[in-house]
C-alpha cells in the first residue's frame, strides 16, 4: 500500500508490516525484515483502518492496528506478536475483535 511517510509517498509492504501505533498525532508503522523498522505518517489511524482493514488488520485498541498474519495468541489481557511483543486490547471491543480475529484465521486456513 502507498502512504506517505515523513514526506515522501512510500510503498508500505504490508506483508512486512507488523503494526500501527498511534502517538498524539503521529502513526508509527513497525515492520519487520524491511529496510528500515519504523515509519511515520500523519495519516489518521482510523483512515488506516479503513485502508487496511480488508488487508488482514485488526484494530486492538484506540491506538494500535495489527497485522492478524503476526498475531500468535489474542486473550483479554493483550496480544501476542510472533515476535514476542505485546500489544494492549481494549475490554470494550475485546469481543468483537475476537470475532473478526477467529474468521479471518478461518478464511486462511481454507
Amino acid at each position: 500500500v502507498e502512504l506517505v511517510c515523513d514526506g515522501e509517498p512510500v510503498a508500505v509492504p504490508l506483508p512486512k508490516l507488523v503494526y500501527l501505533e498511534s502517538r498524539g498525532r503521529t502513526q508509527i508503522l513497525h515492520l519487520r525484515d524491511a529496510r528500515r523498522d519504523c515509519l511515520t505518517t500523519h495519516t489518521t489511524l482510523n483512515a488506516l483502518e479503513e485502508k487496511l482493514a480488508d488487508q488482514g488488520f485488526l484494530r486492538l485498541h484506540k491506538s494500535y492496528l495489527v497485522n492478524m498474519a503476526w498475531l500468535d495468541t489474542l486473550q483479554s489481557s493483550g496480544a501476542r506478536l510472533r515476535d514476542g511483543t505485546v500489544l494492549p486490547v481494549s475490554a470494550r471491543s475485546y469481543r468483537q475483535a475476537k470475532q473478526r480475529y477467529l474468521a479471518w484465521k478461518g478464511r486462511q486456513l481454507c
